[in-house]
């Protein structure tokens, strides 16, 4: 008997350890910090997916100006003026500034091969000289008249137009929430396999944006007369890495 009474503090102590312990561990498993949320909270973390088709809105060109002159000075200045008249005439076709960059300006001279007793050399000839703009064009309805522009004017090479979306377009919104919805249903349903639910979300990361274009082109292309030129459209993805709660 006077032993079991030595033991009631003993068993007093554990059971008021004990019972201090649980009450810290509710207080901390509803501030989700404790023991609790580290053991007994699992979760499942899901990739989600949204794409979307989206119709092209910009077309880019480059255009080249060129010049060929025994005096460099002169090539120069000749290539100089021709890359004003083209700037000037775009700008009159409608071209902002912001949509117009001088790309490069390229100066050389020409090496001319000639023989002397069966053997190759080299010579000093003309020096060239070059300038490159790249526009890009907003209103993709005018992209037959810009290539014929281009076409007729004093260029020696031209590219255009590629199509592509407008990156100044910042409206996500509807893809994110698309993204989210399609990380929940594969979350419902790898939960549901496991006799759980997903719960509220702990954390999300927005993954990196995608996009490839289909260029259609019709009538042949970049002739003078323009063609009938399409500007495709281009998919859009953006992925969501969605983490929830199991319970």
């Amino acid at each position: 008997m006077e032993e079991i009474k030595n033991r009631v503090p003993f068993f007093v102590g554990v059971i008021g350890f004990l019972f201090v312990v649980w009450i810290l561990l509710s207080v901390a498993d509803k501030v989700g910090l404790g023991f609790t949320s580290i053991f007994s909270k699992r979760s499942i973390t899901v990739t989600g997916l949204a794409i979307r088709q989206q119709t092209n809105q910009l077309a880019s060109f480059n255009a080249t100006v060129n010049s060929k002159n025994a005096d460099k000075a002169v090539a120069v200045s000749e290539v100089t003026k021709k890359s004003e008249r083209l700037i000037a005439d775009l700008k009159q076709f409608g071209i902002a500034d912001k949509d117009l960059r001088t790309q490069s300006l390229n100066i050389y001279r020409e090496q001319v091969p000639y023989y002397v007793n069966g053997g190759q050399q080299f010579k000093d000839g003309d020096w060239n000289a070059s300038i490159s703009v790249d526009i890009t064009l907003r209103d993709i309805s005018k992209s037959s008249d810009l290539t014929d522009l281009l076409a007729k004017s004093d260029t020696s090479n031209m590219y255009g137009p590629s199509y592509s979306l407008d990156e100044g377009e910042p409206d996500k919104t509807a893809l994110l929430k698309k993204a989210f919805d399609n990380a929940k249903s594969k979350a419902d349903y790898l939960a549901n396999g496991m006799g759980m639910k997903a719960g509220k979300v702990k954390s999300v990361v927005e993954g990196a944006d995608y996009g490839s274009s289909i260029y259609p082109m019709k009538g042949g292309g970049m002739g003078a007369g323009g063609g009938g030129l399409e500007p495709g459209s281009s998919y859009v993805s953006t992925t969501l890495t969605v983490t929830f709660e199991l319970r």
